[in-house]
C-alpha cells in the first residue's frame, strides 16, 4: 500500500500590490520584488515562477532577505528567437522567511522588464524535493495551448508546478486544464504570466497544457515535479 502525502498550498489575499498576497507584479530591472506577507516555515517549498519581457533577457537567479538558497528547475526562452525568457525557480527555506522580506529576481541584459509570481508549500520532501522538470516553446505564434510535459516520474504524489507566459501585448491569461489549479495567478496587462499546480496519482508522465485565452502568441511553457512527504 502506498502512502500519499498531501502538501498544502499557501498565498495570502492580501491586496496589497507588489505583496505575496497579490502574488504578481511587474517591476523593472531588479526594482521590484514579492513582498512576503506571512511566515514561511523552515522546511517550506517557495516556488517563484518570473517572465524576463524583453528580447535578450535572462533570469539570472532569485535571492531573498534572508539568504535562502534558490535553484533554477528549468528556463526557456520564450521563443527560439530569444524572445525573453521564463523561468520557474524553487527554493525549500532553511531560514524562515518574516512578513515584509523581499523575494527578487536578478535580470541580466540591458533594460526590460519582469513579472515575478511566488506561492509556498509545505509538506514537500526535504533535501532534494526536485524529482524532475521540462520547459518548452512554441518557437513561432500559435492559437490554443502549449503542451509541456513532465517525463516518467520517480514516485507517485509528486506536487506538479507548471509556469506558463506568452508575449502577446493586452493579452487576456490563460486558462488551466486538467487537474491543474491556481497558483501561479495569471497577470495579464503588458504580456502574460501564468500557472497552476496539481498533485500526481501515479508515476506516469503528467501533461502541463494551459489554454491561452488571449488568441494567437508566441509562448513558453516549464513544468516541474517535487516530491512530497518524508
Amino acid at each position: 500500500m502506498v502512502a500519499f502525502f498531501n502538501p498544502v498550498i499557501y498565498y495570502p489575499t492580501s491586496s496589497t500590490a507588489g505583496s505575496w498576497g497579490s502574488r504578481i507584479t511587474l517591476g523593472t530591472k531588479v526594482t521590484t520584488s514579492i513582498v512576503v506577507g506571512t511566515t514561511v516555515p523552515v522546511g517550506a517549498l517557495v516556488c517563484v515562477a518570473v517572465q524576463a519581457l524583453a528580447a535578450g533577457n535572462t533570469v539570472a537567479g532569485v535571492s531573498d532577505s534572508r539568504s535562502n538558497s534558490y535553484l533554477t528547475a528549468k528556463a526557456t526562452n520564450v521563443n527560439n528567437a530569444g524572445n525573453g525568457q521564463l523561468a520557474l525557480v524553487y527554493s525549500q527555506v532553511s531560514s524562515s522567511l518574516l512578513s515584509n522580506d523581499l523575494i527578487t529576481p536578478t535580470i541580466t541584459g540591458v533594460g526590460g522588464q519582469y513579472y515575478i509570481s511566488a506561492f509556498f508549500a509545505t509538506g514537500v520532501t526535504a533535501g532534494s524535493p526536485l524529482d524532475v522538470a521540462n520547459a518548452t516553446n512554441s518557437g513561432a505564434t500559435q492559437v490554443g495551448d502549449i503542451l509541456c510535459t513532465t517525463g516518467a516520474l520517480s514516485v507517485a504524489g509528486d506536487l506538479i508546478v507548471g509556469a506558463v507566459c506568452a508575449v502577446t501585448t493586452g493579452a487576456s491569461g490563460f486558462t488551466n486544464q486538467g487537474s491543474f489549479t491556481t497558483p501561479f495567478d495569471t497577470e495579464s496587462v503588458h504580456q502574460t504570466l501564468g500557472g497552476g499546480n496539481e498533485v500526481s496519482v501515479g508515476v506516469s508522465s503528467v501533461n502541463f497544457d494551459p489554454l491561452n485565452n488571449g488568441g494567437s502568441s508566441q509562448m513558453a511553457a516549464v513544468v516541474a515535479a517535487f516530491k512530497v512527504g518524508p
